[in-house]
């Protein structure tokens, strides 16, 4: 009797164990693959997580000073080069999943990995990405509202230094 209980668990626990890895993660899915992933967190989502700026009693601002680094920026062209290989380990996922039954993939992602290509070429080397734009237009906008008596007029040359 203990012999058929322990073979029961046995076989269901395998069969537990192989029907979790059927039900996979789907990356297409997830509406928020990268938060607080190293470099891949956009700065919209830090700020939403830290305070605003708070007024001083008696001050009032009169000019910004600021150091921002790069916004979010292409790789450069050594990384870019090695990353050309990527559509080969791409293929060799497609071909473990077709081919050898050996993948856990839901159907969406199985679609974007067949469409993907690399497309960045050694002239987008260090170029600023839509994500780096934004992310220096969204930063600006916040501190328009947060200081509208210096930022709230248009920009002109003359009032604004910018290197």
């Amino acid at each position: 009797m203990s012999a058929f209980v322990l073979g029961l668990l046995v076989v269901c626990s395998a069969a537990w164990i192989i029907e979790g890895r059927d039900v996979s993660y789907c990356f297409a899915e997830d509406l928020e693959p990268y938060l607080a992933y190293a470099t891949k967190t956009s700065y919209e989502y830090i700020n939403s997580q830290s305070s605003s700026i708070r007024d001083v009693v008696g001050c009032k601002p009169v000019q910004i000073w600021g150091l921002f680094r790069h916004g979010t920026r292409y790789p450069g062209s050594e990384e870019i080069e090695r990353y050309k290989g990527l559509e080969t380990i791409r293929d060799q996922i497609m071909m473990n999943h077709y081919d050898r039954k050996d993948g856990h993939l839901c159907d969406k992602d199985l679609e974007n990995l067949k469409t993907w290509r690399f497309t960045l070429t050694s002239s987008d080397a260090d170029l600023l990405a839509p994500q780096g734009y934004s992310d220096f237009l969204f930063l600006a906008k916040r501190m328009k509202t947060q200081f509208p008596d210096i930022l709230g007029t248009s920009y002109s040359a003359d009032k604004f230094v910018v290197r």
